[in-house]
């Protein structure tokens, strides 16, 4: 969690901290279930951290891990976040209206 003060020292805009429990399944499965922190004790570490250390205001911290609803970002904004990454999500939303339209075009086919 210490890097995200180093990352805001270093003049970047913002970081994402992403929980123990999302990923793209490319780690090695001794790391995927063996290392991280679930995203709920994650961000308000790395907001309490980023405010001891006088880096906070202007820093933009992006949570990420398995957001699937709406209650999930607000969630994540009471913890600290200033922004919410969605893009699993959306992916799952994606290949599940494609799959849904390509049954329905062989449907109308016959």
């Amino acid at each position: 969690m210490f890097i995200v003060v180093g990352v805001a020292r270093s003049g970047a805009l913002g970081a994402i901290v992403d929980g123990a429990g999302a990923g793209t399944g490319a780690a090695p499965r001794i790391i995927r279930d063996h290392v991280g922190l679930p995203i709920d004790f994650a961000i308000p570490v790395a907001d309490k951290l980023l405010m001891e250390n006088g880096v906070r205001n202007g820093f933009i911290l992006i949570g990420s891990s398995m957001i699937s609803f709406g209650s999930d970002i607000f969630k994540l904004l009471l913890l600290g976040v200033n922004m919410a990454n969605v893009s699993t999500a959306a992916v799952h939303t994606a290949e599940h209206h494609r799959q849904s339209t390509a049954k329905n075009s062989l449907n109308a086919l016959h």
